[in-house]
């Protein structure tokens, strides 16, 4: 009653009045919100994330490199306070300054240093074996793997470093001073860096070479490009292809997408039809479209109803968590550490917005009674992304346990419970990475007649990129067999679940006396740092 005597004060805003800074009023993370025009600034921590935004009659839709968050905005009658309520958010926040983090000011660099020929040499070796290294992390045989991940962003990261350090003493590496290879490999730096406060430095630097003939123009081109759609503004030569979790690749929002072939020809590049042929995922497939044009068609289709079957019994009841225990690594059992599993709008949400990082801080949301013969039926989807701290692998990454321990059996720095785990996957927006895959955490399983001790095993399912339902379903017949079905189409199937007797925290349960061969156990839900709902969640026990 008291939420919604709330909601009777606030009123619902368009975006004139919402213009301005907000800063979040309440403990936690501190936020800052920041409405300017048609764009939002985002702030959480150093640097600031800035999103294209529709506002109308207190709804906000935002979009960053193909991902979108709806939000309802309201503001207190007297304008002093905003509440922000959607896609695991809510949020009280007063009026504030704008931060300068997000205006993002150009640093301040030196001009007219005096070079030597040495030093000019030394510094071209070192950028052409920085920009080698560069382009070596990056040349990946499929999907990266979360170790490739690492590396490239610790190159990255060891690259800018470096770059800082030497246009603070020495200034902007041009064309005119230090040659086009210098150069253009300080632009790659750039390119590839996480700061949009050094894109903004370098680009005036990196535009006059291209006027002046020293550099190629797509290096202009790519780089401003990026620096806009970073900045929640528009691209203008339609350089930027982005993987929507939505709609796969795409070509990312230009400012005027039907002159784009006349404003790429005046920097001297080819029409967009044919830059898009270099993104196709094969000969016969599409090449990326335009990301409003398809976000307009995906508004224009009727919303997905989940159907309802008989013989099926619901474990998540739409309205909270009744008959479900929370275990999150480093928290004790039943606290919900961050409101991680939380219900929005009837759907099971894991959330992650009130985590400053992950921190390892794996968690699972585990059903209170153990099953042993069931059809277990999952529709889920991934969306937003994932927590800061997350590991790589865990991107659009999360799973159901089966046959898992008693979750007070779990101790305080778990990470996960001795179970065989259906491992639910995303796709990244193009590429292949299956579903419904097998991951064993303290057991092993048969295949074939062969125990498998290896930890996953992937399925033959397809790839679901963006942000789609997908429907999973599991049959397990105690230990003699487990079949991974997706949108009804068998994709795995193994036997003769068992603890792993070289495992620790399996050690520890048959040290307690539990059985090796696994026949019943406990479900779960993970929480493994990126956000996932769940809409349906029920169980058909079989004899």
């Amino acid at each position: 009653m008291l939420f919604l005597a709330l909601l009777s004060s606030l009123a619902l805003q368009d975006a004139a009045e919402l213009q301005g800074a907000w800063l979040s009023a309440e403990e936690g993370p501190t936020e800052v919100i920041w409405f300017d025009g048609s764009r939002v600034g985002w702030l959480r921590g150093d640097e600031p994330t800035f999103y294209r935004a529709e506002i109308e009659a207190g709804h906000a839709s935002l979009e960053s490199w193909g991902r979108f968050i709806e939000l309802e905005v309201h503001t207190h009658d007297d304008g002093a306070g905003l509440h922000v309520e959607g896609d695991g958010y809510h949020l009280a926040l007063e009026r504030c300054e704008v931060p300068r983090a997000l205006l993002v000011e150009p640093y301040d660099w030196p001009t007219d240093i005096a070079l030597d020929a040495d030093t000019v040499a030394e510094l071209t070796d070192e950028l052409a074996r920085r920009r080698d290294e560069d382009q070596r992390v990056r040349q990946f045989g499929g999907q990266p793997t979360s170790e490739e991940m690492s590396e490239m962003g610790r190159v990255d990261a060891d690259n800018v470093a470096f770059l800082m350090q030497v246009v603070e003493e020495l200034g902007w590496i041009d064309a005119e001073r230090f040659g086009t290879a210098a150069a253009d490999a300080a632009f790659l730096i750039v390119q590839h860096a996480p700061d949009t406060r050094l894109m903004r430095s370098a680009l005036p630097h990196i535009e006059a070479d291209v006027r002046a003939g020293r550099l190629g123009s797509q290096a202009y081109a790519l780089l401003h490009d990026r620096f806009e759609l970073r900045m929640g503004r528009l691209q203008r030569y339609g350089s930027q292809i982005g993987v929507s979790p939505q709609f796969g690749s795409v070509l990312m929002p230009c400012e005027d997408f039907a002159r784009l072939d006349e404003l790429r020809g005046e920097l001297g590049m080819g029409p967009i039809a044919d830059y898009l042929e270099f993104f196709k995922d094969g000969p016969d497939a599409p090449g990326p479209r335009h990301l409003p044009e398809l976000r307009a068609e995906a508004r224009a289709l009727p919303a997905e109803e989940p159907a309802t079957d008989e013989g099926w019994t619901a474990l998540f009841n739409g309205r909270d968590l009744s008959g479900w225990r929370v275990k999150i690594r480093g928290h004790a059992l039943d606290d919900n550490f961050g409101d991680t599993f939380r219900v929005v709008d009837g759907l099971l949400r894991v959330s992650y917005d009130q985590y400053d990082s992950f921190d390892g801080r794996f968690g699972h949301l585990i059903y209170d009674a153990p099953f042993s013969h069931y059809r277990l039926r999952i529709e889920y989807r991934f969306l937003g992304q994932q927590a800061k701290g997350g590991p790589g692998w865990a991107f659009r990454n999360s799973g159901v346990m089966l046959h898992g321990q008693a979750p007070d059996s779990m101790t305080l720095e778990q990470e996960f419970p001795v179970s065989i785990e259906a491992q639910m996957l995303g796709g990244p927006g193009q590429g292949e990475r299956p579903t419904a895959n097998l991951c064993t955490p303290g057991t092993h399983v048969v295949m074939q007649d062969e125990l498998v001790r290896r930890h996953c095993t992937n399925s033959s399912s397809e790839t679901y990129h963006g942000d789609g339902w997908v429907q999973l379903e599991i049959e397990v017949h105690g230990d003699e067999s487990i079949r991974h079905y997706v949108e009804g189409e068998l994709v795995l199937e193994y036997s003769a679940p068992q603890l792993d007797e070289n495992d620790p925290d399996a050690q520890r349960l048959l040290a307690s006396g539990a059985a090796r061969a696994l026949t019943s156990g406990y479900l779960s839900l993970q929480a493994e740092s990126h956000p996932i709902e769940f809409r349906r969640v029920e169980i058909r026990e079989l004899e």
